[in-house]
């Protein structure tokens, strides 16, 4: 026979790893399963959780320190900044400046908030809290208005009985007094962008930075992320652990739900059935990329669980035998199991190339039982033979007898 004919045979009965197509098609699925089961268990669990360690007694104290502030107001959208505030804008039917309504913000949280509320600290004032001491760090510290110095573009020190004074707030200067008098919007933009800008600057988001490093606040958040934490803690473990481990533990030859789908199954490297350990460990590391979800940051939880899992895929692509890492680790093979069939044994499998009639049932035959059918088979083939020569000198004697008798 044709040896390129039987090369042709040989190839074709051969079992191939699965195309990435397929692989990764079947990790989509199984992927978008665990995302949805990430979903029902959070939403099963979470409020119990939450409860239990007096969420909502934190989200509240948290809450109301950001609106006794007044840095910040509360919609139905959530809790919202002034920063994007309108030069002039209607409220109540009467027209306000927005950078008045800052203005007020700024000098209500240094000058009364920080001073009366037991909740906050002011520790940049070395000297008695006062209001007096309070508006006297605040004109030179924001404004840039001291004793003899002003720095402020559009801000003077007000007068008190014909004399500046560094303990009341500080007035606007004449000549934008006047623009503001006749309503030029140019100066009410300029203004307002001094106390709040786009880029986040300006003396309202000063006052809105230093309130979010108040030591209440920080710990109240830190608290927040700690019950949210581990609100999201079981459906983080347990939705991949199901679907990434029990389900190919208890599924035979390994399959999760997407592989089911796509009939593809795990072998080792000889496309044999792979062991429950071999299956562990071929499917811990894409556990552990899910474990990154854990981390604080759940922003480079994502961004390295996506890299760690590209990196594997890519290991795949650029093999010859289209392995990942931890198909590597886990000494296993991924195969169409609708294509090719998953053998007991590596003799079983190169016995199948070689065309035998092979079945997985002569392995489980002890030694004897196959010696002795050996041996009953040549007994048989004896007492055929013997046959055939006891015909033959039967007809050779009848034939001489009639001869005789002639």
């Amino acid at each position: 026979m044709d040896n390129k004919f039987l090369n042709k045979e040989f190839e074709e009965k051969k079992t191939k790893p699965v195309g990435f197509g397929k692989s990764i098609m079947a990790y989509i699925i199984d992927m978008a399963l665990t995302i949805i089961g990430i979903c029902l268990i959070f939403a099963a669990v979470s409020s119990p959780i939450y409860q239990a360690n007096n969420g909502s007694t934190t989200y509240n104290n948290g809450s109301s320190f950001l609106l006794d502030s007044q840095l910040v107001y509360k919609n139905d959208d959530g809790f919202k900044t002034y920063g994007q505030i309108e030069a002039t804008y209607e409220e109540d039917g009467i027209t306000k400046y927005g950078y008045q309504t800052l203005e007020e913000k700024v000098w209500y949280y240094y000058t009364t908030f920080l001073l009366e509320d037991s909740r906050t600290e002011f520790n940049e004032l070395t000297v008695e809290h006062t209001k007096e001491n309070a508006t006297t760090w605040v004109l030179a510290n924001l404004y840039g208005i001291s004793d003899g110095t002003n720095t402020s573009d559009y801000y003077d020190p007000a007068l008190v009985d014909g004399k500046y004074s560094y303990t009341t707030r500080p007035v606007l200067k004449d000549k934008y007094q006047t623009l503001v008098d006749n309503k030029d919007e140019t100066t009410l933009s300029s203004l307002l962008t001094y106390f709040a800008n786009d880029d986040g600057g300006g003396l309202y988001f000063i006052a809105f930075n230093h309130m979010s490093d108040q030591t209440y606040y920080i710990n109240c958040q830190e608290q927040l992320d700690k019950i949210q934490y581990l609100a999201l803690l079981p459906a983080y473990l347990i939705a991949p652990l199901l679907f990434f481990i029990i389900i190919p533990l208890l599924v035979p030859n390994g399959k999760t739900i997407g592989k089911l789908i796509f009939g593809l199954a795990v072998t080792t490297n000889k496309f044999t059935k792979a062991k429950k350990w071999q299956i562990f460990v071929h499917y811990l590391l894409v556990y552990f990329w899910w474990l990154f979800l854990l981390m604080p940051n759940m922003t480079i939880g994502i961004i390295l669980a996506v890299f760690f899992m590209v990196m594997d895929y890519l290991f795949r692509i650029i093999r010859q035998d289209k392995k990942c890492i931890h198909d590597l680790l886990a000494k296993t093979v991924v195969i169409d199991s609708r294509k090719y069939k998953i053998f007991n044994t590596e003799e079983e499998y190169n016995t199948y190339l070689k065309g035998v009639n092979y079945t997985a049932d002569d392995d489980k035959k002890s030694w004897e039982d196959k010696y002795s059918k050996k041996i009953n088979n040549d007994d048989k083939s004896q007492d055929a033979s013997s046959l055939v020569i006891d015909i033959d000198t039967l007809k050779k004697h009848k034939e001489e007898k009639d001869n005789r008798n002639k």
